[in-house]
């Protein structure tokens, strides 16, 4: 049997013949006491550009604890990501704005600081830039007439994949003795 929410509780025991033998007992749930935080905000996240997140106090039953007036501190999964700095709850939420700048899945985590035991996670989708670049790589030698691979990706401004770029690459090169008819492009 797992505590439920309520103040006062009761649990009551009846034998399922004799409904005459019976006995009650009463229990309290502690409901100002915090049991974790939530971490929320938008999903997908934008790439390098602040949003803002709610941090909210919750009891064990999930209810939003408005006693809880504490300072939590954020880190995150990503390394570069914006730490505003320590938050004050007040009446149990606060907002902030960070910014994530790694591509993928990333969660800032919050951690009361008198207690850090009281913790809560959120998890946020990031996904890349548009593209803003280009990476170009191809063999540091090769041998004259030998066809040569060149690998192109399109980066965004972090030099993240940009996967969502579908333009057209034109291939020049300083080697007068290049045939371009011959180059081919592979998606």
């Amino acid at each position: 049997m797992t505590a439920g929410a309520g103040a006062t509780q009761s649990i009551t025991a009846t034998d399922t013949v004799n409904g005459a033998i019976t006995a009650t007992s009463s229990y309290n749930i502690n409901l100002n006491a915090v049991a974790y935080f939530s971490v929320t905000g938008s999903n997908p996240a934008p790439l390098a550009t602040l949003f803002p997140i709610t941090i909210t106090a919750r009891n064990y039953a999930g209810n939003v604890l408005t006693s809880y007036n504490g300072t939590v501190a954020l880190t995150s999964s990503d390394p570069h990501f914006t730490n505003p700095g320590p938050i004050t709850l007040a009446n149990g939420t606060a907002s902030a704005n960070t910014a994530l700048m790694h591509v993928g899945t990333d969660s800032v985590t919050v951690t009361d600081i008198s207690n850090s035991t009281l913790t809560g996670t959120g998890s946020f989708t990031v996904n890349p830039g548009s593209a803003a670049k280009f990476a170009v790589s191809t063999p540091s030698a090769t041998q004259a007439g030998t066809p040569i691979y060149v690998n192109v990706t399109a980066q965004d401004s972090y030099g993240n994949t940009a996967t969502g770029y579908t333009g057209t690459v034109n291939f020049t090169s300083s080697d007068g003795g290049v045939e371009h008819s011959r180059w081919k492009y592979y998606r």
